[in-house]
């Protein structure tokens, strides 16, 4: 292949021309391949697909890459299935598209059980997430743990309830478990029939 080029005078205009012919083959040969570009989102479903797999060495690697991204919401949300497989959270995984009766909705609820069962840095109220997510996720398996999670919300808007004056919880903190029971159908039918007796 061949370019050359025309100029004319008359109203100061250049043309390209290209023609037939052959790229010299030292050109070709210092040539390089334009490499994609790698977003954010790229980088961070190949960094959850390794951390799934196993791969710590190229998750280790691609954690680096990530660095390299400014912080983001795009960023913040990409990383949302890395720090599932971490802590599994009940509140994550409808952000994800993850629904209930499906087998990745199923494979949730083993994830979040299995982290209820090991107890650790569970967070203050847990018990109205683990009740949600069982309530919405869970089956029939689950039915003990989830009548154990609303007697734990049940034990937690007790104590909220007590005391008087200076003793008495803050408003706030009422609200907050009103509307956190408030997400899961089960226990707002057990606090209505509570609220009737």
């Amino acid at each position: 292949m061949r370019t050359g080029w025309a100029f004319n005078s008359s109203n100061s205009t250049v043309r390209w021309a290209i023609k037939d012919g052959d790229i010299p083959a030292e050109l070709i040969a210092t040539s390089t391949a334009e490499r994609a570009q790698r977003t954010v989102a790229v980088v961070a479903a190949e960094y959850v697909e390794a951390r799934r797999e196993g791969r710590r060495r190229e998750a280790a690697e691609l954690a680096e890459e990530l660095e390299d991204f400014p912080p983001s919401l795009e960023k913040a949300l990409s990383l949302v299935p890395a720090r599932i497989l971490q802590q599994p959270t009940p509140e994550l995984y409808p952000i994800l598209g993850i629904e209930p009766r499906t087998p990745e909705g199923r494979n949730a609820v083993v994830a979040v059980v299995a982290r209820d069962h090991n107890g650790q840095d569970l967070p203050a109220d847990w018990s109205y997430s683990l009740a949600w997510f069982l309530d919405l996720y869970g089956s029939a398996t689950e039915a003990g743990r989830l009548d154990g999670a609303l007697a734990e919300c049940a034990t937690h808007m007790i104590a909220l309830g007590t005391g008087e004056g200076e003793a008495a919880a803050p408003v706030e903190d009422i609200g907050y478990a009103l509307w956190r029971c408030s997400r899961s159908p089960k226990l707002i039918g057990d606090l209505r029939r509570e609220s009737l007796r």
